[in-house]
């Protein structure tokens, strides 16, 4: 199957091919683009975190906003909230989020009354939310970009009527954001579907399946474009990017991957082309028209689109392989090529196909697979793509035939995953169980390969040299009455910060309650009702104590 793209920025075919169904999207405007996902009288919104944990929020979000400008959604963005890890946060990185979230609203003209801090402004924030969700309809959704836990959401979702969750539109990308045990006493997806709110998952925008970035797949040369544009606003998105980087995160922008597919109808979103949409500057373009670069569909490309760089699947999976190739003069043949990099093996041809580029490779065994495709054009030219994935074993294999050249020791402090493993193979790796009165702070070390350096529980690549990792951790308050590093341990309260009164879920009602400072005195205590009144403390930060679950709050004036 060849696909073909015209090279006009205002008019595309775009073919995709998803197992035996292809869908054809017809040539349109951009603007009717968008209207195929984000109806003309819906609305966008946006929550996100980046205050505590890895911190491509930093990144992304200057580019979703970006985006947005790029495609008129000013007056559709209705509701942005960010640094949404509510339970536990870090000061440094709420500011860089700041700088991130309102550095970027200010350039691209969003109404800045939209924007809510949920460290210091979650009432508002689910409030606004919640306004949204009630003015939805069947005609004027939703769409929220999941770019962090889903708790706010949530918190919006249950004081809205009823009959309006319908409407809401949950776009997200990671399970990791869905899964409600991943964050402090938060709810997750399945929370929100079981209220009424959609579930509208795009492509993954983790690992290195995503063009946008992660796990260090992406590389700076694909956004020379912003740091040389002679846009300054495009040179300050360039500017956080780098923020990240220095943060210990190399190039990473996943969580725009909504953005993107919100504003452009597209969830195979990347770098080049964004470049392509936004050209090379916005608003501040001098004396220079807006230019373009050359349309995707004008250069000659190969790529695999089935499966997805950096899967993983079963010994059992049936692998399908598809492969995409497009140049002026056409093509004439590719060839599919495995190689298998754990038993070192040679690349081994699967065969060439003329037309309908597609090859029933069958199971693979256990180990890391290389597939290249390598086509050949007309006018002699040659194009290679290639990419790993990992198939699991489920049954005990014969490790004889291993070259132990090609064994490295992984060695982690205070933590989980130590082993011998091969070059690229992916493994979990958990910090212990912080000390009393801490919480796990970083990894170190070897945290080049690492997926996430801020994360507990996180992956890492195994490279070609021994390496070692520690777990760190910090420390909370100086007391003995408690371990905020266990996710079992915390409690589910909110607002928070509060004023007058804090709700409290997932206990019974008549538990008994105790509020310490952070001294570990003991302020308050007494019997659970439906809330606990906290008008008389002074403003400030306490712990919540019930039935040996704690967590941590804000006390407003």
């Amino acid at each position: 199957m060849k696909t073909l793209l015209l090279p006009s920025k205002e008019n595309r075919n775009i073919l995709l091919n998803f197992g035996s169904t292809i869908i054809l999207v017809f040539a349109c405007s951009q603007s009717m683009i968008s209207a195929q996902i984000v109806g003309p009288n819906d609305r966008i919104a946006y929550t996100a975190d980046g205050n505590v944990n890895d911190p491509d929020d930093w990144s992304a979000t200057p580019l979703a906003l970006a985006m947005w400008a790029d495609v008129g959604f000013q007056d559709r963005m209705v509701h942005f909230d960010y640094n949404s890890r509510l339970f536990v946060s870090k000061a440094n990185k709420e500011s860089e989020n700041y700088e991130s979230t309102i550095g970027a609203a200010t350039r691209f003209g969003f109404d800045l009354s939209k924007f809510f801090n949920d460290q210091t402004q979650l009432e508002a924030s689910v409030a606004n939310l919640t306004k949204e969700i009630n003015a939805s309809s069947a005609d004027s959704r939703l769409w929220v970009c999941m770019a962090g836990p889903f708790e706010v959401l949530y918190r919006a979702l249950l004081a809205a009527d009823e009959d309006k969750r319908q409407y809401c539109m949950m776009v997200t990308h990671s399970w990791v954001n869905e899964e409600a045990d991943k964050w402090d006493g938060c709810h997750g997806r399945a929370d929100c579907e079981a209220l009424g709110a959609i579930y509208h998952p795009v492509r993954t925008g983790n690992g290195c399946t995503n063009a946008f970035g992660a796990s260090g797949c992406a590389e700076w040369g694909q956004v020379d474009w912003l740091k040389d544009s002679p846009d300054e606003d495009f040179q300050w998105i360039y500017s956080r990017l780098r923020a990240t980087w220095e943060d210990g995160q190399k190039l990473d922008a996943s969580d725009c991957t909504m953005a993107y597919y919100l504003a452009y109808n597209d969830e195979y979103g990347s770098f080049a082309k964004l470049h392509y949409e936004l050209g090379n500057c916005l608003y501040n373009c001098g004396d220079n028209p807006r230019s373009y670069p050359p349309a995707p569909g004008q250069q000659s490309y190969v790529k695999i689109t089935t499966p997805e760089n950096g899967a993983r699947i079963s010994t059992d999976t049936i692998v399908t392989a598809r492969v995409e190739a497009w140049d002026d003069s056409g093509i004439t043949s590719i060839t599919l090529f495995l190689k298998d990099l754990r038993m070192g093996s040679k690349y081994q041809s699967i065969g060439t196909q003329t037309q309908d580029f597609v090859w029933n490779v069958g199971k693979l065994t256990y180990g890391t697979w290389v597939i290249r495709a390598a086509a050949n054009c007309k006018d002699g030219d040659k194009m290679t793509t290639e990419f790993a994935i990992d198939v699991l074993n489920t049954s005990t294999i014969d490790t004889s035939a291993i070259d132990t050249s090609t064994i490295y020791t992984l060695s982690i402090n205070n933590g989980k995953g130590s082993g011998e493993y091969y070059e690229g193979e992916i493994i979990e790796v958990e910090a212990n169980a912080a000390p009393s009165g801490q919480v796990f702070d970083k990894w170190t070390g070897d945290i080049d390969s690492l997926g996430n350096v801020d994360d507990s529980i996180t992956t890492f690549t195994m490279p070609p040299c021994n390496s070692t990792l520690t777990a760190t951790y910090e420390t909370v308050i100086n007391t003995s009455f408690h371990n905020l590093s266990s996710h079992s341990t915390k409690l589910n309260v909110y607002p928070n910060p509060a004023i007058n009164i804090i709700h409290i879920q997932g206990v019974d009602l008549n538990s008994n309650y105790e509020i310490y400072n952070l001294l570990g005195m003991k302020l308050q205590s007494g019997t659970l009702g439906k809330t606990i009144g906290i008008s008389d403390l002074n403003p400030g930060v306490y712990y919540l104590f019930i039935n040996n679950k704690a967590s941590k709050f804000v006390k407003e004036l």
